[in-house]
């Protein structure tokens, strides 16, 4: 099914961007898909997470002229035990204005196996950039960025069938008294679409696309990027794990390696957060918004 939704008019926002946070990583290859740092996970670990990588494809249209424009992001299956729920961030799907004018969210298609299509249309809901409420990230903070597109997250509004094939592209929601910490590992897995890692789309101004591909790939299969908490908000947590512009949506989800007390067993694995943005100031992490 096909969403479309007319958009309000409001101040103007720049679509939300993720970047390289970490220069000491390399990307290489590990099994059949790629990390940053193969000394993070294990081989076999990866095997698992390299399925549940998930590329979206979002259409809208913009300006005037209501120009049919396609842009790319990651969406993730979540698996609750009876069927399987697609989620993104919430700013992938939003109706919002900019400097060219407004832009009105068309469809989303997700490349899964779903009913026999390698493609499927998910929907998502019908939601206004002014009818959401701004989250500030440090409230603590007279002076904290914020983000305009709220909680992040955004739950399609099918379910799908669970079926032995899907299930091994799904995550599963980590424990509901599971405790964020600072230090604990975390990964997103990235399918790579018609987005590549550059300079400018991983906000490195500074960087050689040489160094950023050295870094984080020429956008080819799937890659896990890799990091740790380091911080942990109301309703999000901020990570040293290098993302550059097309990769938000993807799941947020606990290595198997190197982890603090408070992540169990049962925990390895498991989804933590959907990976939204950057801040602004260029020292800062990148962040995601709790799934639970």
């Amino acid at each position: 099914e096909i969403v479309s939704v007319v958009m309000w008019r409001c101040a103007p926002t720049r679509k939300l961007a993720e970047k390289l946070v970490n220069l000491k990583k390399k990307h290489v290859r590990l099994g059949f898909g790629h990390t940053d740092d193969p000394s993070a996970l294990t081989a076999d670990f990866a095997k698992l997470v390299y399925p549940k990588a998930v590329h979206l494809s979002m259409e809208e249209k913009v300006g005037p002229r209501q120009l049919q424009y396609t842009s790319d992001g990651q969406c993730g299956l979540l698996y609750n035990g009876a069927n399987v729920r697609p989620v993104t961030a919430r700013h992938n799907i939003i109706n919002r204005t900019s400097p060219v004018g407004r832009h009105e969210f068309v469809s989303a298609t997700a490349d899964v196996f779903l009913d026999k299509d390698l493609v499927s249309y998910l929907t998502f809901p019908k939601v206004d950039l002014c009818d959401v409420a701004p989250y500030k990230l440090h409230p603590e903070d007279p002076n904290s960025e914020v983000c305009v597109y709220g909680v992040d997250i955004a739950h399609s509004e099918e379910t799908f069938e669970a079926t032995p094939s899907l299930i091994t592209r799904c995550f599963q929601i980590v424990r509901s008294d599971f405790q964020f910490e600072v230090g604990q590992k975390v990964g997103i897995a990235i399918q790579h679409g018609g987005m590549k890692p550059t300079p400018r789309n991983a906000n490195a101004p500074g960087l050689s696309q040489e160094e950023v591909t050295d870094l984080m790939g020429n956008g080819d299969g799937v890659t896990i990027y890799t990091g740790e908490i380091v911080h942990v908000g109301q309703h999000h947590i901020e990570y040293k794990c290098n993302s550059y512009r097309s990769c938000s949506g993807a799941v947020v989800f606990l290595l198997d390696l190197h982890q603090p007390t408070s992540v169990k067993q049962e925990d390895v694995g498991k989804a933590i957060a959907v990976h939204s943005s950057n801040f602004i100031a260029p020292e800062k992490p990148n962040y995601g918004f709790k799934l639970i």
